[in-house]
């Protein structure tokens, strides 16, 4: 089991930083990244009224992928903290690990639920409402689309959880950490 602690807390803490690193990276550089790239201007004057579009829908929706970015972020740094108890074999560490899984599987379907019932929803909404007050097409961005990017987001994410609660959660794993 000392293995198994140890590489469980390294697994935690690379995880839970490349998870935070990932999410800042797409909420703070990403996203302003686009804004800028349609903000360099189109050679083709036919796209300006696109391009309007698109700024304006980047502005939009920054809130929202805030909204749904934080979780991530506070879930990550968690996990982190939890990577040192159990590299550490911490009995805190073990009770953390077990906590952050079901409160990671709890989350992570919260967020699946938000993405299918508010989040895609309302990005359709401000995604028509911006092209149509710019006089220009929507790009077409199908439910399927987003459904198997929901999909794909819950099997990225769940398995973690559900090893450290198969391998931690049992009580025979407790009398191994201090």
């Amino acid at each position: 089991m000392s293995k198994r602690a140890t590489v469980l807390g390294v697994l935690s803490i690379v995880f839970g930083l490349l998870t935070v690193s990932y999410t800042l990276l797409n909420l703070l550089v990403f996203q302003s990244l686009m804004r800028n790239i349609t903000a360099i201007g189109p050679t083709d004057p036919q796209q300006v009224p696109f391009l309007a579009a698109a700024n304006e829908l980047f502005d939009a929706q920054r809130p929202l992928m805030v909204a749904m970015g934080v979780p991530f972020v506070v879930m990550s740094i968690a996990l982190t903290v939890v990577g040192v108890g159990l590299y550490r074999r911490r009995a805190w560490g073990r009770t953390g690990a077990v906590a952050w899984g079901w409160l990671a599987l709890v989350v992570l379907v919260g967020i699946i639920v938000a993405n299918i019932v508010w989040l895609h929803p309302e990005m359709a909404r401000l995604s028509a409402e911006i092209y149509a007050k710019h006089h220009v097409e929507a790009p077409v961005s199908s439910e399927a689309t987003q459904l198997v990017g929901t999909v794909g987001t819950f099997c990225f994410y769940a398995p973690f959880p559900l090893v450290l609660l198969a391998l931690l959660a049992p009580k025979r794993n407790a009398a191994l950490f201090s």
